[in-house]
């Protein structure tokens, strides 16, 4: 395809990507009383990183009602929790920096090009951050949307499995991945794929839960959104199929995980997953699988 209508196609679906994004995370937070349940079995060395997805900045999962708030009321520490720092000019990097890398261009660039590296490194940088505090610090990377494939791409090519890629992070301190409303399955060939092959890459070298049972996986979706309107859109650029459920974005039929524990859910829109309504019904398996499993002698079932 010639590079100047690749480019075209390319800014076109980026620009209908960053608008979708603006104007789920635009929604108005319905105002709702939090009750803290407090787990006492949380130690210091957990930790949570959260992954914004595309053209989400870090803020966004502050403010009132959203993921870090609701995570403390469900008993986590604000220290323990730290959002990766992306704002939404950083999303550009993808197209700005990819345009110079060949690869990007024929659509076959793995996560560690110039397009998506700089994400990667800002996980592993972090991941470095929390193993200075504790050496035996054990993370839960929670990522939405394409922060969740994000996520998977950094602990695979960035912790020494990939041959001449330098290791950035040890494995020892990834307790887990749970994704919200993420991409996982590549669009078919009929479709533009915006990550230009890496989430294609990333599934060929890590599969599924590829790194399970040492380290577990949760898919959590939205699964009662028909795709009519934006959604249609939406659904068309992940999986090539515009008449799917989904959570209004993020098709449901591509957002889990062989492998992966998976919990579909009702009437979530794409912003919702951190709403205090919602957080619990995919927190608590979270804990038992991710904190409860890794403490000596606890047993889960």
């Amino acid at each position: 395809m010639h590079p100047i209508k690749l480019a075209k196609i390319f800014l076109l679906q980026a620009t209908i990507t960053l608008v979708l994004a603006s104007f789920h995370q635009s929604a108005p937070h319905q105002h709702i009383e939090l009750h803290a349940v407090r787990h006492k079995s949380l130690e210091e060395k957990n930790r949570i990183l959260i992954c914004p997805g595309f053209g989400y900045a870090a803020a966004g999962y502050i403010s009132h009602n959203d993921l870090v708030p609701s995570l403390v009321q469900q008993g986590w520490d604000r220290a323990q929790i730290q959002v990766l720092n992306v704002n939404k000019r950083d999303w550009l990097k993808v197209f700005l920096r990819g345009m110079t890398d060949i690869n990007f261009w024929k659509g076959n660039a793995s996560p560690t090009r110039p397009a998506f590296r700089w994400y990667l490194d800002l996980i592993a940088l972090e991941m470095r951050k929390f193993r200075a505090e504790d050496e035996d610090a054990k993370v839960i990377l929670i990522g939405h949307s394409a922060g969740g494939w994000l996520a998977r791409a950094a602990i695979g090519f960035l912790s020494g499995e990939v041959e001449g890629i330098q290791k950035l992070i040890d494995l020892k301190n990834v307790a887990g991945i749970v994704t919200l409303g993420s991409p996982h399955v590549a669009p078919p060939s009929s479709v533009f794929d915006i990550t230009r092959g890496a989430l294609r890459i990333t599934n060929d070298n890590f599969p599924g839960a590829y790194f399970a049972p040492s380290i577990k996986y949760l898919t959590v979706m939205g699964c009662s959104i028909k795709g009519r309107g934006l959604a249609f859109d939406s659904y068309l650029f992940v999986c090539g199929v515009g008449d799917e459920h989904g959570d209004g974005f993020v098709p449901c039929c591509a957002g889990h995980l062989d492998g992966a524990i998976q919990i579909n859910l009702e009437e979530v829109g794409h912003d919702e997953y951190g709403f205090p309504d919602f957080i619990q019904q995919w927190h608590d398996t979270m804990m038992e699988q991710m904190v409860y499993s890794n403490k000596e002698g606890m047993l889960v079932i």
